[in-house]
């Protein structure tokens, strides 16, 4: 929050009190703002010298709800900004391939987080995870992080998609939640999608696993399926076909199309046909 002037004395004011504001992230005691009839006390000082402070606001009621917190000048009874929080309905997770790590500047032959980036500039709230953190039975941080937003966030949608060791933890971690979902509360996987998936983990019997996930996620309600079956220059990896994957009746080998003709496993999922296919199907599916 910018400071209107130097001079300016101002508060905020929320437009419902389950709107809780804090100057610090992990909520310390005393300093969580004071409000009385949904006005704040003097944030001003606050400030003290500094021309910029930062915030942290909790919504502690029901989700969906729409409250806004304005800024306001209180001598002249201004609203300076106003913003307006929304609680998200919907999640993604995107899993990169094998040593495929997420970062702030996303690289650009890592396809499956560049799609997660052009997502989250949309507005939806999304998870950019390295495969490695979903275990071979599902389990891991990002299954309790997806079962917290559920349990916690009234989160209700979910789209999971996944590039080569992604894809297999990708049905990994669908098949988790499907089979522990009579404890976990309402939700549905709405989208997932494979991009020449290899099976999770990446031992199998002290043995390199380099066998392509031929299992479609359980209770999806669109899945997506692309691969390329003409890369065998490095362990033979390749996805396949997967029934009742989309475009139908099992997906689509890229190699067949003129866009996709050279493709191979490691330059598949930077393929802009790859990206925008599964861009626009989870969108259409799938609430922010």
């Amino acid at each position: 929050m910018t400071r209107p002037s130097a001079n300016a004395t101002v508060v905020l004011e929320r437009s419902n009190s389950n709107l809780s504001v804090w100057t610090t992230r992990t909520k310390h005691a005393r300093t969580e703002v004071a409000f009385t009839n949904n006005r704040s006390t003097r944030l001003d000082l606050a400030f003290g010298q500094a021309t910029e402070i930062t915030l942290w606001v909790e919504w502690t009621g029901v989700a969906p709800a729409l409250p806004a917190l304005s800024l306001r000048a209180r001598e002249s009874d201004v609203v300076v900004d106003r913003i307006v929080f929304h609680a998200f309905t919907g999640l993604v997770v995107a899993l990169g391939g094998e040593d495929q790590v997420p970062r702030p500047d996303v690289d650009p032959n890592h396809g499956t987080y560049r799609v997660a980036t052009a997502l989250y500039e949309k507005g939806w709230d999304v998870f950019m995870r390295d495969e490695d953190e979903v275990a071979g039975d599902g389990s891991g941080p990002i299954y309790e992080e997806v079962v917290n937003a559920i349990q916690s966030r009234s989160v209700r949608e979910l789209a999971i998609f996944g590039y080569s060791r992604g894809g297999g933890s990708t049905y990994d971690l669908c098949n988790r939640l499907y089979v522990n979902r009579d404890n976990i509360g309402d939700f549905s996987i709405n989208f997932t999608s494979y991009v020449d998936a290899i099976e999770n983990p990446i031992w199998q019997n002290y043995s390199l696993n380099s066998s392509p996930e031929r299992r479609k996620p359980p209770a999806t309600r669109f899945h997506a399926n692309q691969y390329q079956t003409k890369d065998w220059q490095l362990l033979e990896l390749e996805g396949r076909a997967v029934d009742g994957s989309e475009p139908p009746p099992n997906g689509l080998d890229v190699t067949t199309q003129a866009w996709g003709s050279d493709a191979t496993h490691f330059n598949i999922d930077d393929l802009y046909e790859v990206r925008k296919f599964i861009y626009d199907n989870l969108t259409e599916r799938v609430s922010r």
